[in-house]
């Protein structure tokens, strides 16, 4: 099982030590957080001295997020041709395959449409498993979207950990495909109107407006008697989180985990 870690900010590199052999970087939910080159450069450098191979994470994006994206992908390209970018929007696709022969699109967990809603897994052990499998499952796995995302080079899937459960074998299937699972933070839902900004200042109303890069510095906890475990809010996005891992999936064509030592971006 191969061991990726995740770190959103270059502020955070020193996280990215330890027994890993993949670094992740960037933003994936808020093209707000985009890095400059130079943050790019400082992760680049850091995953080379520590022997670690690279990807490149990206959110979804408007038309300015895509231009913002551009020179980042242009110097992957020229220091790291053999990396990794993971699309997390249909018009970043469109943008790698224009501007790049080398780097290699990995088909993000924003694009798998799981069901994550933590309140699934209220029907674990109250109903049959059959009646589970929908929601464990994805419809991304079928033959005819894998020979399309064959057709685009994309033949690795990131996906969350659901406390409800995962039922999904990437393995078996034409095309096969791997998975990338992520741990121990899973993505439950994102917005742009951010519920994070302007926090710490009194406002009449969520809006989308100018970011003061609130998520930072704060991370929030969010409770509820309908959710069976709290809310985590970082930025724009909630996750909660899972530490149990699922059973044999090696043998399902999970072969890497990307590690997350902090609350994503």
């Amino acid at each position: 099982m191969e061991r990726a870690v995740y770190v959103a900010r270059a502020a955070s590199l020193q996280l990215a030590e330890g027994d890993y052999t993949r670094l992740y970087f960037g933003a994936e939910f808020c093209q707000r957080l985009v890095p400059t080159t130079k943050e790019l450069g400082k992760a680049i450098d850091h995953a080379a001295a520590h022997d670690m191979t690279f990807t490149l994470m990206t959110p979804y994006v408007t038309g300015e997020g895509l231009a913002s994206l551009e020179p980042l992908l242009d110097v992957l390209a020229d220091r790291v041709p053999d990396a990794e970018v993971v699309i997390n929007d249909w018009g970043t696709l469109h943008l790698l395959e224009e501007r790049s022969d080398a780097l290699t699109p990995v088909f993000g967990r924003l694009l798998t449409k799981q069901k994550r809603g933590p309140r699934a897994v209220k029907l674990v052990g109250k109903v049959p498993d059959t009646m589970l499998d929908p929601l464990r499952s994805i419809g991304v796995t079928a033959p005819l979207f894998r020979r399309f995302l064959a057709t685009h080079g994309i033949a690795r899937m990131e996906l969350d950990n659901p406390l409800h459960g995962l039922n999904v074998d990437l393995a078996a299937g034409d095309p096969p495909l791997v998975g990338s699972l992520y741990t121990p933070y899973a993505y439950v839902s994102t917005t742009r109107m951010c519920l994070t900004n302007a926090c710490d200042r009194t406002r009449e109303a969520v809006g989308i407006r100018p970011c003061g890069r609130e998520c930072d510095r704060f991370t929030f906890t969010r409770t509820h008697p309908s959710m069976p475990v709290p809310l985590i809010l970082r930025g724009n996005t909630h996750f909660v989180r899972n530490d149990v891992l699922p059973e044999s999936l090696e043998e399902r064509g999970i072969d890497r985990l990307v590690v997350e030592p902090e609350v994503p971006l």
